[in-house]
């Protein structure tokens, strides 16, 4: 093998693994450590909304299910705090307000509740940015920096 064929198949090797790395699905999540009262909750929802909070980036989940029972979740993101969107907290928008329980099982319930977000049809544009922000898959941070530099560019 020459040396130019072993340059191209390493650069096509790494274009493969990066494809892979970035476009990877989000990852999955464990039935049984995922908070009782999300797994109550019946399919299909009747909605699902989203707020984004201007403390850092805290993002509050509400779930209506099927037979019209109301959920409500908080991942909590403020500034000077280091561990952003690791923790969550059930029976309120924002883990702050009275009611708010931190759920057992943090990392399981917020990857079901990625899943939930995923798999709405026609997310509004706010649903899909709290998506990306909750996911930080390199495609989200691809995105977000394409968005960036349009409104660099843009008149």
């Amino acid at each position: 093998m020459s040396k130019k064929s072993a340059v191209i198949c390493a650069a096509l090797l790494f274009v493969t693994c990066l494809a892979f790395w970035i476009f990877r699905p989000s990852p999955r999540y464990d039935l049984a450590l995922v908070e009782p009262r999300l797994l109550a909750l019946k399919e299909p929802y009747q909605k699902v909304t989203t707020a984004f909070y201007a403390d850092g980036g805290s993002i509050g989940i509400q779930i209506i299910d099927r037979d019209g029972r109301k959920e409500q979740f908080a991942i909590p993101a403020r500034l000077g705090e280091k561990d952003h969107y690791t923790k969550v907290f059930i029976g309120a928008m924002y883990d702050q307000k009275p009611g708010a329980i931190e759920v057992s099982d943090s990392e399981q319930t917020k990857r079901m509740l990625i899943h939930v977000l995923e798999s709405m049809p026609n997310r509004s544009p706010d649903v899909d940015v709290d998506l990306r922000m909750l996911r930080h898959s390199p495609l989200d941070r691809l995105h977000f920096f394409i968005i960036i530099v349009k409104r660099e560019f843009e008149p």
